[in-house]
């Protein structure tokens, strides 16, 4: 539902949403299942998925953790490289012409749609 109004509110955006950050461990395995979930409702709604499972195993990020799911605030800056390059490859696949993108993210966070110029 909120992925069909987001569409309607900017028609000429790119819309992505992004998966659910986890790790690779047996105690995440509920984590993975709505990270499927939310790829099933990218693909059922026609928007990009952004496939962020496993990312806190693969970009070690166990040692900046404020509890078993969150980053700490003074760490977020540690996916913006694995984001940015993600985000990039991703779009790249793409043949759209459109400009703008919106990216919603797990948890109900949005980023406001934005030109942006991946480097």
């Amino acid at each position: 539902k909120t992925i069909e109004k987001l569409k309607q509110m900017y028609p000429n955006s790119t819309i992505v949403l992004g998966g659910i950050l986890s790790k690779e461990q047996p105690h995440h395995a509920r984590r993975h299942v709505y990270n499927e979930a939310a790829r099933t409702a990218a693909a059922q709604t026609g928007v990009l998925f952004l496939d962020t499972r496993g990312w806190l195993t693969t970009y070690r990020l166990y040692p900046y953790m404020a509890d078993d799911l969150h980053l700490k605030d003074q760490d977020q800056w540690r996916l913006a490289d694995p984001f940015k390059n993600a985000l990039k490859n991703l779009l790249a696949t793409q043949t759209s012409t459109k400009k703008s993108y919106f990216l919603y993210l797990e948890a109900g966070s949005i980023l406001e749609p934005t030109n942006f110029i991946l480097r």
